[in-house]
């Protein structure tokens, strides 16, 4: 079943939806990478991951991301001059998603999503990058082909029909519409060496 579910920061000042959620056009998974975990740290806002250290994100097409309530707070960050443009509510310092210039893909991180949605709608969740956990796992593929041939065959439509598309993240050249924060090396190896936010 495909559906818009609403999405908002904590404080509920910028909010907004993603459209065209289902089994077919998303992918699922909790990113356990120590930089996930070093973003939430720079946030300094409790409860976006879980105990191992995980991240929840929901990657959808770019064109499926809508805010339109307090764009205002919309601001960004990157954990190095080659890294993800990491987006957040500057107001209340929530988590909003992840995203390339070059690929028109936007990973929400569900910590942003309304809780009240049911998220097995668009199937389980797949731990990826488990190398740095806090605690042990419960036994997964450590390769996920299914999940990897699914996310490229996704991202490649999503680049082939909106690649010169803009969105509320970057305008049709592929410029930002927020210039980001790049941290210094320095900075992100301190929050990469704190174990949980």
């Amino acid at each position: 079943m495909v559906q818009q579910v609403s999405l908002s920061c904590r404080c509920g000042h910028l909010t907004g939806s993603v459209t065209g959620m289902s089994r077919a056009t998303t992918v699922r998974a909790s990113c356990y990478c120590q930089d996930c975990r070093a973003y939430a740290n720079w946030l300094g806002t409790p409860g976006l991951m879980d105990a191992a250290g995980g991240s929840e994100v929901f990657a959808r097409a770019r064109s499926a991301l809508r805010l339109d309530r307090g764009l205002e707070s919309l601001a960004c960050v990157r954990l190095s001059a080659k890294g993800l443009h990491r987006w957040y509510a500057a107001c209340c310092r929530t988590p909003l998603c992840n995203s390339l210039p070059s690929i028109p893909y936007v990973g929400v991180l569900g910590s942003a999503l309304d809780p009240n949605w049911e998220r097995d709608e668009v199937g389980p969740s797949q731990p990826i990058n488990t190398s740095h956990t806090l605690i042990p796992l419960a036994p997964h593929s450590k390769f996920p082909l299914a999940l990897v041939l699914k996310s490229l065959r996704l991202m490649f439509g999503w680049w082939y029909r909106e690649r010169k598309l803009g969105s509320v993240l970057f305008d049709a050249a592929g410029k930002p519409t927020v210039n980001p924060l790049v941290l210094s090396a320095t900075e992100r190896a301190a929050l990469r060496s704190n174990p949980l936010a």
